[in-house]
C-alpha cells in the first residue's frame, strides 16, 4: 500500500504558504560577522489524482492491471534559512488519505489514513516515522495496521536511505527496504531517478528473503505555480518468482496545490 511515499504515487499539488518565524540562534557566516538563523514555517494543502498501469508496491503488485488513485495531503513544515545558503527542510508534519480504484475489478480496494512525522537529528540524516492505517475491502484480512521508520543520508552522494517496516495487522511481518536516489534537471526540468531493493520477511507474502530489485525514474512539470504533471516510470525485476513478479509500468500524477496562509 503505498505511500513515501513510497505509496510513492498520485494527483497532486502542493500550496506553500507561510509564515516565517524568526530563531534566535545566531551564527558566525565564513566572514566572522554574526549571522541569525531563521526558521520559516510552512502549509501546504494537496489533492493528488493518479493512473498506473499497474499497482506495484514495494515490489508486490496489488493489481492485475490499472488503477486510479485519490490523495488528500496535508504537510507543516519548518524550514531554515541562514541568509547564505538555500533554505533547509529540518521537520514535517504530514497527513494523507488515500484511495485506490481498480480498472479491472471496478471497485475501491483500498483507503488508507496515513499520519507521519519527519525530523533532521543532524545536518546530513532525515529520518521519518509514520504509522498506516490500511482499510481493505474485498481482501482478507479487510484491515491493517503498520508502523515504519526511514532515515537518509542526505548529505551524501545517491542520498542512500534504509526504511523499516512492521505490520500489526494483516501480513504480521517485516520489510526492510535499501535506496539510492539523484535528482538531476534536463533543460530546467526537475528528474529524480533512484534505485532499490528488499529483504521482505513475509509481508503480504508467503516467503522470507531478498524479494526484487527496481528503479523508477520521474519527472516534474509545473503548469502553473499551482498545478504540477508527474510522469514517471518503474522497472522491478522479481529475486523469488514463486510469489514475486516482474513489473514495469508508467504512472502519471497531476497534483493541485491548495494555499493557505
Amino acid at each position: 500500500m503505498k505511500r513515501i511515499l513510497p505509496l510513492s504515487i498520485l494527483l497532486l499539488a502542493a500550496g506553500l504558504a507561510g509564515k516565517p518565524a524568526v530563531a534566535g540562534d545566531e551564527t558566525k557566516a565564513q566572514d566572522g560577522k554574526p549571522q541569525i538563523v531563521q526558521q520559516v514555517k510552512h502549509e501546504e494543502h494537496a489533492l493528488i489524482g493518479s493512473y498506473l498501469g499497474l499497482y506495484g508496491f514495494r515490489g508486490i503488485d496489488y493489481s492485475k492491471g490499472s488503477v486510479e488513485q485519490l490523495v488528500w495531503a496535508s504537510a507543516f513544515r519548518t524550514f531554515e534559512k541562514d541568509g547564505n545558503t538555500d533554505s533547509t527542510l529540518t521537520n514535517e508534519l504530514k497527513i494523507v488519505a488515500f484511495m485506490n480504484y481498480d480498472n479491472r475489478t471496478r471497485y475501491i480496494n483500498e483507503f488508507d489514513g496515513i499520519i507521519s512525522y519527519s525530523f533532521r537529528p543532524s545536518k546530513d540524516i532525515f529520518m521519518t516515522a509514520s504509522v498506516v492505517k490500511f482499510g481493505l475491502p474485498h481482501r482478507h484480512p479487510d484491515q491493517s495496521l503498520e508502523a515504519s521508520i526511514s532515515a537518509t543520508l542526505d548529505g551524501l552522494p545517491l542520498m542512500p536511505s534504509i526504511l523499516l517496516v512492521k505490520d500489526f495487522q494483516g501480513s504480521k511481518e517485516e520489510f526492510y527496504g535499501f535506496s539510492i536516489t539523484q535528482p538531476f534537471e534536463i533543460a530546467a526540468v526537475p528528474f529524480m531517478a533512484s534505485a532499490s531493493t528488499a529483504l521482505n520477511h513475509g509481508y503480504w507474502r508467503v516467503n522470507s528473503n531478498m524479494s526484487h530489485v527496481g528503479a523508477n525514474i520521474r519527472a516534474d512539470l509545473n503548469v502553473t505555480d499551482k498545478l504540477i504533471l508527474s510522469p514517471s516510470a518503474t522497472v522491478s525485476r522479481s529475486l523469488d518468482t514463486r510469489d514475486i513478479n516482474n513489473q514495469f509500468y508508467g504512472q502519471l500524477d497531476v497534483k493541485y496545490v491548495f494555499e493557505t496562509r
